[in-house]
């Protein structure tokens, strides 16, 4: 581990903003699309996706956060005050095309505090090998995430390689690395 690298024991899961630009105080938003009741009643919706992946990493005893920027009115300086305290390992980022150029920014703030950037989600699983290419990211996870974010984090916080962890996408050597995909989950409980 470099001076720069943190515990990868803590995970960080971030939903950044539409755009870098974004303030909590910008009526544009991806509300009217995933969180209508954000715009409405100014309920707290988070992604069940991000969530039920925390929820296994911590069952595994490993320590997460969960920032939904837009939710919880946190702008791109304000992920950076986050970041830099809670000194996660990983910093597991929801890309999607409404945010993607924001994602990219925090995978940059990421790695400069010594974190591993990881893209989930649909559209990092759909273009999984350009996404390797980014200077940004360092691990996308291609399908469901919940167990193979946990392998990951075991893996690398063990010592171990990555090549035994399905459904990962990186770069090695300039070379993009594709492993197996991983099983789908058959019993949800």
């Amino acid at each position: 581990m470099t001076s720069r690298q943190r515990p990868a024991k803590r995970v960080l899961f971030v939903e950044p903003p539409p755009f870098p630009e974004w303030t909590p105080e910008d009526v544009e938003s991806t509300a009217g699309r995933r969180h209508p009741s954000l715009n409405v009643t100014g309920e707290r919706v988070y992604s069940y996706l991000n969530l039920s992946a925390a929820a296994v990493l911590r069952e595994r005893g490993i320590k997460v956060e969960y920032i939904h920027c837009q939710t919880m009115g946190v702008d791109l300086d304000g992920l950076e005050d986050i970041i830099g305290p809670f000194g996660p390992g990983f910093v597991v980022v929801m890309a999607e095309h409404i945010n993607l150029g924001t994602a990219d920014l925090v995978a940059q703030n990421a790695l400069e505090s010594g974190a591993t950037p990881v893209f989930v989600g649909p559209l990092a699983t759909a273009l999984d090998t350009e996404f390797a290419r980014k200077q940004s990211c360092r691990y996308i996870i291609r399908g469901e995430w919940d167990l193979t974010l946990a392998h990951l984090v075991e893996a690398l916080s063990a010592g171990e390689g990555t090549e035994k962890v399905a459904g990962l996408t990186y770069l090695e050597n300039r070379t993009v690395v594709r492993t197996p995909d991983a099983p789908r989950i058959d019993d949800l409980d």
